[in-house]
């Protein structure tokens, strides 16, 4: 990405050095997209400023997506967000004075900080489910039963004299064998995976996500520890409603409520795919 940048960075320069001013835009426009802040932003801005109209708009509309999706994850908690709103702002404001190239490179700003936003309150999100996943894991757990006490193994008669026998009336005592503990059950081991997922999010440990999710991409794991960088405090909250098993196919369905650097989220309903391979259970994906 850094050779890219310099890249379009040099070719926007000679492109207005030779005087192709469309050529030097869209040059431009392609160093902001990576690096709004970039110095020949500064540069250049003033001079091809009537070429940027259209690059103002589609920025523009690119951070109204940014925003919806931003909201429709619950982020308007995070301290992201209302930074982001704040440069959305004053690139509006830039724009109404025709201010192209300048709003295009806050506008670009806004719409990476609104992705922050929500990237982070998507774990956020997750880390709540995984919390109340644990407790319910927890909770669902047999209380364990006192074993019978055994009894002490009778001492045998001396060759010359025959055992004793109890008295009329009285039956022998026959010692019972105890039944050995029970494997857990796929029930049980689901339970742990989704317990095993909110660890993971709320200790910010990527290698233990990558354990019960195993096919999260590379792309989906840079994203998950720019998230868990963004978030300074969360408490998850899972209730799991129901566990239904398939053979080696599993679906849990959580009532979920977290609590994101101290402010409650809207309680949200949400459904766990997981699949057995190798006689181990883990995470396919995550829906509504």
């Amino acid at each position: 990405a850094l050779h890219e940048l310099e890249a379009a960075a040099g070719e926007a320069r000679e492109a207005f050095r030779r005087g192709d001013t469309a050529a030097a835009t869209r040059a431009l426009g392609r160093v902001l997209a990576i690096d709004p802040r970039h110095p020949v932003a500064g540069e250049l801005n003033a001079a091809l400023n009537q070429h940027f109209r259209a690059q103002a708009e589609e920025a523009r509309a690119r951070m109204a997506r940014a925003r919806g999706e931003a909201e429709q994850a619950r982020a308007r908690s995070i301290e992201e967000f209302p930074q982001a709103a704040r440069i959305a702002d004053g690139a509006d404001e830039l724009l109404r004075k025709g201010q192209f190239a300048e709003a295009t490179q806050r506008f670009l700003e806004a719409g990476d900080a609104f992705d922050r936003a929500r990237r982070a309150a998507e774990v956020a999100a997750a880390v709540a489910a995984a919390n109340a996943a644990r407790a319910q894991t927890v909770q669902s757990l047999p209380s364990a039963r006192p074993s019978a006490p055994t009894s002490a193994a009778p001492s045998l008669a001396p060759p010359s004299q025959a055992p004793s026998l109890p008295p009329a009336g009285h039956p022998l005592s026959v010692p019972v064998a105890v039944p050995p503990a029970a494997a857990p059950g796929p029930e049980s081991s689901v339970r742990h995976v989704i317990a095993d997922y909110a660890r993971a999010i709320e200790t910010h440990d990527v290698a233990l996500f990558k354990t019960i999710k195993p096919d999260l991409s590379a792309e989906d794991e840079k994203r998950l520890q720019e998230a868990f960088k963004a978030i300074q405090s969360q408490q998850v909250g899972i209730t799991i409603d129901a566990v239904e098993i398939d053979g080696a196919q599993a679906m849990v369905r959580v009532s979920r409520r977290d609590t994101i650097n101290g402010k409650p989220q809207r309680p949200q309903q949400q459904t766990f795919r997981l699949a057995q391979k190798g006689g181990a259970w883990s995470i396919q994906s995550i829906g509504q």
